[in-house]
């Protein structure tokens, strides 16, 4: 009885977690419709685990495509295929079914509805099945181990690879996921995604740039921001790169996609709204800029970040200390990066715009002019007369494809 309601109870509670996501997850994949895809290019599609790799990056392949969302669903997947097969890619990786709680019922009809399609809408396509990695709850990985059998059944019988990622990630001789790969039991640091890489490396057919000694530099904070910085140490900066920093409107881009440029780098770490503190961007940006010893310094940094302390109401002193410390370490790590402060982007109400936004970004410009970084006012182009940002490119704080579109545009100048 007690294991059912247990059952039941994270049923729910991942049911609600799941749907209190959407509005996030159609921000992403608004921002994939926006994005073209080829027959060259590699397109890894997934969860949350997926999306939090920056895996073009982690190859030097710029035809390697992160589709992954936080949070999504197989059921989603199958809904957002077309955007992800209409170019009729070279190879799909595709890792899905945590979200689903790896109920068998719910994840290998979708699974089978995505070869399906894939194969006959893009017959040559590489498809890649990969397994769903294990947690730190042995409750969950008896359902997961049992699904990724039938998934390998599955592949067997369509004649499509299969990659068993779970035994490269299992604790030896127990049946939870290994704790050097996570801090959370569930997603993964920068080791996990240098083994993840590694070992799927040869079906790649790129070699991934993880330095095999490097170890898991960590900020004081379990979830993913922490992951992400962990990652950031291990990726390279070269000289002239471009940086884009900040919270989940810098995460959510695929930057050199969106502005077919390899120099500019995704070094953003929220996901979902409101977004984290400016003090996590502070704690990351070492890692981001001096993680490898071998890296270069970049040309510019562009900053977005201050929404979630203008929300809660933080005191608009300790704001702008709080991005001075910002500025002060990137100057301290890179001092001939030049930087760029963007101001907030509009919020949804007025009220809030009025208290808080425009009071915060007037403060924004006159630290930029006191540390010789450079304002982008990005407010007044996304507001409209209502004093709200502009519905046709958000939803509620959620910027959307067409958004994006528009960011590029403005930001344009500046990058150049």
């Amino acid at each position: 009885m007690k294991r059912l309601l247990f059952s039941f109870l994270a049923v729910v509670l991942c049911t609600n977690l799941v749907f209190a996501d959407i509005p996030f997850r159609l921000h992403r994949s608004s921002v994939f419709n926006i994005l073209p895809v080829n027959h060259q290019s590699i397109v890894f599609i997934g969860n949350s685990i997926t999306q939090g790799c920056e895996w073009w990056e982690a190859f030097d392949n710029p035809n390697i495509l992160n589709r992954g969302i936080s949070g999504a669903l197989s059921g989603e997947v199958v809904d957002n295929l077309t955007s992800f097969i209409s170019g009729k890619p070279k190879k799909v990786f595709l890792m899905i079914g945590t979200n689903d709680l790896a109920q068998p019922e719910i994840v290998i009809p979708n699974i089978t509805k995505i070869m399906d399609r894939i194969q006959n809408e893009s017959p040559n396509t590489e498809i890649y099945i990969q397994s769903i990695l294990p947690t730190n709850k042995e409750e969950r990985n008896g359902q997961i181990l049992c699904t990724n059998f039938l998934i390998e059944q599955l592949c067997h019988e369509k004649q499509i690879q299969y990659i068993d990622l779970w035994s490269q990630f299992i604790l030896p001789h127990t049946a939870t996921l290994d704790p050097q790969y996570s801090n959370d039991g569930l997603h993964l640091l920068g080791s996990g995604y240098r083994k993840w890489c590694n070992y799927i490396a040869p079906l790649v057919g790129s070699t991934p740039v993880f330095p095999d000694d490097a170890t898991n530099n960590l900020i004081p904070n379990t979830t993913y921001p922490g992951q992400r910085a962990s990652q950031f140490a291990m990726l390279p900066i070269k000289n002239g790169d471009i940086i884009m920093a900040g919270d989940v409107f810098m995460n959510t881009g695929e930057w050199h996609e969106l502005f077919n440029d390899t120099k500019i780098k995704n070094r953003g770490i929220g996901v979902g709204y409101p977004p984290y503190s400016i003090d996590l961007f502070t704690q990351a940006m070492p890692m981001i800029l001096s993680g490898r010893e071998d890296n270069g310094k970049p040309a510019k940094i562009f900053l977005q970040a201050g929404t979630g302390e203008a929300i809660w109401g933080t005191d608009m002193n300790q704001i702008i200390n709080k991005y001075q410390s910002l500025i002060e370490t990137i100057k301290q790590t890179s001092p001939t990066t030049q930087i760029y402060i963007q101001s907030l982007l509009p919020h949804h109400t007025k009220k809030m715009n009025e208290e808080r936004f425009i009071p915060l970004n007037i403060e924004l410009e006159k630290l930029a002019q006191k540390n010789g970084a450079i304002y982008i006012d990005l407010f007044k182009p996304f507001v409209v007369e209502q004093g709200v940002c502009n519905p046709d490119y958000f939803e509620k704080m959620y910027l959307y494809g067409k958004g994006y579109q528009y960011l590029v545009e403005l930001l344009k100048p500046y990058i150049q």
